[in-house]
């Protein structure tokens, strides 16, 4: 049996009602090991937060010495041990989450600033990973191809030697992969919060959500062009934005989320198939963002049918059914019409209903055996 330990898991970001992907994930992680150890999550900028698992501290100013103190272990992220190299001599075990590549986010991110500044945050990236690979006793990653970028950094860097080769030949126990997943916990279904709540997009319109932030590493243009080319084509057809003011940074108006902006205007998209919702959507409540389900209509472009958001609960190792029954649905053609099941605002599964013939007096199908 696994030995309890103390465990201090340190963010750089805002812990609060509103978090990023850096937070978001040191929170969960906090909450997965709080089953088995005692956890402390501290954040160095603000910690506004609270949870019944786990305790969540200000680790601003001269607050984090006295967390770190008497920990086992000590997990953590992007620049903290550049910015505090004294956590590595607390006699703690390091752990250090590499979920973000943060060098090459700089490439694209630092794309609009003078040579000499994209030169200096290179190196200031550079040397945090530097430090954070000389010195970690163990890694963690999102993904598999992370692992292979972090396997050939560590390579160049002397970590991956015999010593780390003989202890495990797979190198799983030097760095492994902890995706960073879903809530455990199904999103609520008390109400909607985007299928006709937002003005300009109806209750059955067809969405494509954008979860997060729009950062210069990333390339929204192409998708507003490509929601603007079907625009004609699928006219219910909306992409939403759901976050455009970081609950860290004051400012997130990057050049990719101007140009964003512009090139929607421009095409006579936004506010019509393109929202920029305003602000940062609260993480207890991004779950009414994302649960949707729906009946196509042969041409794949009408809904005819959609259901409200419903929760499901699957325990652990187990399975659920989730039924959806549609009632007096009308079916005006014939047709292959489509059943679509979309978890978490992507689609999980799809399902052929073939209508093979409408009857002249009724033209009604009863289509309230459909389980979805």
């Amino acid at each position: 049996m696994t030995r309890r330990q103390n465990i201090l898991i340190i963010t750089d970001d805002f812990l609060g009602e509103r978090m990023a992907g850096p937070a978001i994930r040191a929170w969960n992680i906090a909450q997965v090991l709080s089953a088995d150890h005692d956890v402390r999550l501290a954040s160095t900028r603000r910690a506004e937060a609270s949870s019944p698992h786990f305790a969540v501290c200000d680790g601003s100013g001269q607050m984090l010495p006295g967390l770190a103190r008497g920990m086992d272990v000590i997990l953590l992220q992007g620049f903290t041990l550049r910015a505090h190299p004294w956590l590595a001599t607390t006699g703690a075990r390091l752990v250090m989450d590499m979920y973000d590549p943060v060098h090459l986010e700089m490439l694209e991110g630092a794309q609009d600033r003078p040579r000499g500044v994209q030169n200096h945050e290179l190196t200031r990236g550079l040397d945090a990973l530097r430090i954070q690979f000389d010195r970690g006793d163990f890694f963690l990653c999102a993904s598999e191809r992370q692992r292979d970028l972090w396997l050939g950094h560590m390579s160049a860097l002397g970590r991956v030697n015999f010593a780390t080769y003989a202890q495990d030949n797979t190198l799983r126990k030097l760095i492994a992969v902890a995706p960073f997943g879903i809530d455990a916990t199904p999103p609520p279904a008390d109400q909607r919060a985007i299928k006709g709540v937002v003005p300009g997009i109806g209750p059955d319109d067809t969405v494509l959500l954008w979860a997060g932030g729009v950062y210069n590493w990333f390339d929204p243009v192409t998708l507003i062009d490509a929601v603007g080319d079907l625009a004609a084509e699928l006219p219910q057809l909306r992409l939403v934005f759901m976050g455009t003011q970081h609950p860290s940074l004051q400012d997130l108006s990057t050049t990719t989320l101007r140009a964003a902006m512009d090139v929607a205007r421009r095409r006579g998209l936004l506010d019509k198939h393109v929202f920029f919702l305003k602000g940062w959507v609260p993480y207890a409540e991004r779950g009414r963002y994302l649960t949707e389900s729906r009946i196509l209509a042969p041409d794949r472009a009408r809904s005819i049918a959609a259901s409200h958001p419903s929760p499901i609960d699957v325990p652990e190792h187990g399975g659920a059914d989730n039924v959806t029954v549609f009632t007096n649905l009308t079916f005006n053609e014939a047709g292959v019409y489509v059943i679509q099941t979309l978890v978490d605002s992507s689609l999980f599964a799809e399902h052929i209903l073939p209508i093979v013939e409408i009857q002249q007096a009724a033209a009604v199908t009863d289509a309230s055996d459909v389980i979805n």
